[in-house]
């Protein structure tokens, strides 16, 4: 558990241990035995080769925040229905969306090449396949660290 001498550090990660052994077993995220050994497996992959991983655990995200909708008062009306999503202006707007949402993909690809073997020696390497799909799982339940009154 310990990576540095600094006391500040020390007291923070004891008592972050401290909280979540204090959570119901279920709770807790599982701290002990071999873990992800694999290094390969928690990345995306230089060529995109755990593509398929991340869509079937994007899909897992996506379906939870789903259904976790559909349960929230199950008997509320649906703003949404199908006569809206048929109609013209619904369309444009997926249309218009779909179109812009390219745009950007193709913009985000004049970014750094971090996923590259050629820059793995620099500053920084890729992202984990953990942090983007907890970014994402996390950003659909829309987190609001500031207001404690909308706060998790």
């Amino acid at each position: 558990m310990q990576h540095t001498d600094k006391k500040h550090s020390v007291h923070f990660a004891e008592a972050l241990l401290k909280s979540h052994l204090s959570q119901p077993e279920e709770k807790r995220i599982k701290l002990e035995g071999t873990g992800g050994e694999t290094l390969e497996a928690l990345f995306l992959g230089t060529r995109g080769g755990n593509a398929k991983y991340m869509l079937e655990l994007m899909g897992f995200a996506l379906q939870g925040n789903v259904d976790f909708r559909k349960n929230y008062f199950p008997n509320d009306p649906d703003y949404l229905d199908t006569n809206i999503q048929q109609s013209k202006g619904f369309k444009e707007t997926m249309l218009l969306m779909g179109l812009e949402y390219d745009k950007l993909i193709t913009q985000l690809q004049q970014s750094g090449t971090f996923f590259s073997m050629r820059t793995i020696g620099h500053m920084l390497w890729d992202t984990t396949l953990p942090g983007m799909l907890g970014y994402f799982a996390a950003l659909m339940y829309n987190q609001n660290n500031v207001a404690a009154e909308a706060s998790p």
